[in-house]
């Protein structure tokens, strides 16, 4: 895949993520009942993990570890791509029967938030990536494991009704609240988003270094011990059973006769070692 089309599939891939979320946003906007309107939030993260689409907050917290240009472009790729396709979903609802009890939904939402102020944003911004990181890990240790993903299942649908019902801010819903009430252009609203997706950034970012460094580096490490070890103890084992071959080949007289089978032989153990 050459350049242009990665660029495409990773822009396309946070269009769609975008896109995504506005469902789960759009159904708690329209529900009373919030308990049961975050569960069934949980749809975006769910699909937006399925399908591997390129959610900011599900990607940002691994730029941590994968420092490379070609992760910070799709990072970036993705957080551009969420922005158009929340944009996309927001201006069709907007053309519905729905649009009046959205935009005054959407309204209340973002009115809590401008009177806010920035550092009380950004701290329950670093508490939402870190459940969002959680989340995403779940789901990603779920699935390398094969069958049925039940780990991931749980990460998702624990991580993201914690989040809203302890009222941590998530900065690709705050797109969707600013753009359904039409101050996503707003020197308040460009602030206040800026400011949570920073705190998504730092939050997940230092909770996947300390998932990093302190559980997976360890576990690695252990693992490749257990692997030599089993390695070196089927080595052992050959060397054995080649030496034992040859000293019964020597001690029965066909090792002295038989000169390409001793040969052999000692090709065996030079092997084995």
């Amino acid at each position: 895949m050459n350049l242009a089309r990665k660029i495409a599939n990773e822009f396309g891939r946070g269009i769609a993520a975008g896109f995504i979320i506005s469902f789960g946003a759009t159904v708690y906007l329209m529900m009373d009942n919030k308990i049961v309107a975050s569960f069934l939030f949980c749809f975006g993260l769910f699909i937006v993990s399925e399908f591997d689409l390129n959610l900011y907050t599900g990607r940002i917290g691994y730029l941590a570890t994968e420092r490379t240009g070609a992760y910070l472009r799709y990072v970036a790729l993705g957080l551009v791509g969420n922005f158009v396709g929340m944009l996309i979903s927001v201006s069709i609802l907007q053309q519905t029967r729905h649009a009046n009890k959205l935009i005054e939904a959407a309204s209340s939402s973002a009115a809590s938030r401008e009177g806010d102020n920035l550092l009380s944003l950004f701290l329950l911004g670093i508490y939402c990536g870190i459940l969002m990181y959680i989340a995403v890990a779940c789901f990603r240790r779920g699935k390398a494991r094969g069958g049925i993903n039940i780990m991931g299942y749980l990460g998702i649908f624990f991580c993201v009704p914690l989040f809203i019902q302890s009222g941590f801010e998530h900065s690709i819903a705050n797109l969707y609240w600013f753009m359904m009430s039409g101050k996503q252009w707003t020197l308040s609203g460009l602030w206040i988003m800026l400011v949570v997706m920073a705190g998504n950034g730092v939050g997940s970012m230092v909770t996947r270094l300390v998932d990093h460094y302190v559980l997976e580096r360890p576990q690695q490490k252990a693992q490749a011990l257990a692997a030599k070890a089993n390695a070196e103890e089927k080595d052992s084992e050959k060397l054995t059973k080649a030496i034992e071959a040859l000293t019964k080949a020597i001690s029965d007289g066909t090792g002295l006769l038989a000169e390409g089978q001793t040969f052999n032989k000692l090709e065996e153990v030079k092997n084995a070692k």
